[in-house]
C-alpha cells in the first residue's frame, strides 16, 4: 500500500471502475472522476475536454499519481465521431499532462496495443498514438498498453466483448464472436496487480499486460 493520493480518470468506465474499486478496497487513498454516468456516488464530475475543469480538478484533489483511463476506446464510435475522439483521447490527455508536468505528478497512462503500429489507420489508434507521444514528454510516467481487456468489472453495461459475453451467459442465450481475432487478451486482474506494483516505480516506462 502507499499513502500517495491517486486520481483515477474515467472511474465509471469498464477498466477505470475496477481499478478505482480495487484500490479503494485495498486501502489506497483514491479519488475518481466521471463525466456522464457515475457508478460510485463519491466520484467527482469532470469534463476532461475542458482545460479549466482539469485545472480545477487537480487543484482540488492535489494528486501525487494520476491513473488516466478515461478515453473513447470504441473503434466504431471514434470513426463515427472523430472530432470527439480527438478532444477526449488527445486534448483531454494533453490537459492532464500539462498539469502533471506543472505539479510533478506521476502519470500512469492506459493505452492500447494498437500503438505498436505507428502507421495505423483507425481514428482510435491515431488518437492514442498522439496521446502517448505527449505522455512521453513527462519525466515521471508509465504507459500501459492493453490488448482486448477481459475480466469482471463493477461496470457491466459498457459495450465490450467481456460484458456482452457475461450478459449472454446470464440470459442463457447464444453468444457470437469474431473467430478471426488472433491476439492475447489482457486480464483485468493483472492490470490491477501491475498498477499496484508500478505506482512507486519511476524506472518503469512502458509495459504490455498479457492474459496470464
Amino acid at each position: 500500500m502507499t499513502n500517495l493520493k491517486i486520481l483515477i480518470t474515467g472511474a465509471s468506465g469498464y477498466v477505470g471502475s475496477r481499478i478505482y474499486k480495487d484500490l479503494k478496497d485495498a486501502g489506497f487513498d483514491v479519488v475518481g472522476t466521471f463525466n456522464n454516468t457515475t457508478l460510485f456516488e463519491e466520484l467527482i464530475k469532470a469534463d476532461l475536454t475542458d482545460s479549466q475543469q482539469v485545472k480545477d480538478l487537480i487543484a482540488e484533489v492535489k494528486p501525487q499519481v494520476i491513473v488516466h483511463t478515461a478515453a473513447d476506446a470504441h473503434t466504431n464510435t471514434c470513426e463515427q465521431n472523430p472530432d470527439f475522439a480527438q478532444k477526449l483521447n488527445v486534448e483531454g490527455t494533453r490537459y492532464l499532462v500539462d498539469e502533471a508536468k506543472l505539479h510533478a505528478i506521476r502519470f500512469i497512462h492506459l493505452s492500447t496495443f494498437a500503438c505498436f503500429n505507428e502507421n495505423a489507420s483507425s481514428v482510435y489508434a491515431k488518437t492514442k498514438i498522439q496521446a502517448e507521444k505527449m505522455v512521453e514528454k513527462l519525466e515521471n510516467y508509465v504507459i500501459i498498453r492493453l490488448s482486448m481487456v477481459v475480466g469482471l468489472s463493477p461496470n457491466q453495461v459498457s459495450k465490450n466483448f467481456y460484458n456482452d459475453l457475461l450478459q449472454a451467459y446470464k440470459a442463457n442465450v447464444p453468444f457470437e464472436a469474431d473467430s478471426s481475432w488472433q491476439f492475447e487478451m489482457s486480464y483485468l486482474g493483472n492490470v490491477l496487480k501491475l498498477i499496484k506494483q508500478i505506482i512507486n516505480m519511476p524506472e518503469v516506462k512502458q509495459v504490455m499486460v498479457p492474459y496470464a
